[in-house]
């Protein structure tokens, strides 16, 4: 799966308000490759 090595959120824990998760994956390349295997139909 193309998104296995994220883990990130956009809104903080409610539990630890400063806590959004650990991202070592660059949002621009999770959204193009989202949208690229959308178009060959990877679901």
């Amino acid at each position: 799966s193309t998104l296995t090595y994220i883990f990130g959120f956009h809104k903080p824990y409610l539990d630890e308000p400063n806590n959004f998760g650990l991202e070592v994956t660059d949002h621009n390349w999770i959204l193009n490759n989202t949208i690229e295997a959308d178009k060959l139909g990877v679901q």
